[in-house]
């Protein structure tokens, strides 16, 4: 009878350990990870591939995700309490960036950028850690 309590009272303590070691771990989930140059690298590959880029636009707009993406970084370091600020910061920045890239497109790259940012929003939406 005792040993039956014990391992009924010691299965009971595992779930319970597993359901708070599940939850602290979920909500250690903070802002997306920037991309390291590697990976910025490969998304404008990508984008130079669907945008038929040249080889000048194509180490401008590298240049420009370069400097987007460390602006971000500070932003992030400069609003870290503040998820408002920060949320409002981002998008301005943003903002600028798509401009700062369509300076280097034609009309016909143009619609093509903004398809293809289109197209992207519902996966950089459903990232794991996002609501």
């Amino acid at each position: 009878m005792i040993k039956q309590r014990f391992g009924t009272y010691t299965m009971l303590l595992m779930l319970i350990s597993l359901i708070i070691t599940g939850n602290l771990f979920a909500q250690r989930q903070g802002p997306p990870k920037l991309p390291d140059s590697e990976q910025i690298v490969k998304m404008v590959d990508e984008l130079a591939e669907a945008l038929t880029l040249t080889n000048e636009q194509n180490s401008a707009i590298t240049d420009l995700y370069m400097a987007h993406f460390e602006d971000a970084k500070e932003l992030m370091e400069e609003n870290k309490g503040d998820r408002e600020s920060q949320r409002e910061a981002m998008e301005d920045l943003k903002k600028d960036f798509d401009n700062r890239v369509k300076e280097l497109l034609n009309d016909d790259q143009i619609a093509k950028y903004e398809a293809y940012m289109k197209d992207r929003k519902p996966d950089r939406q459903q990232r794991p850690g996002r609501r």
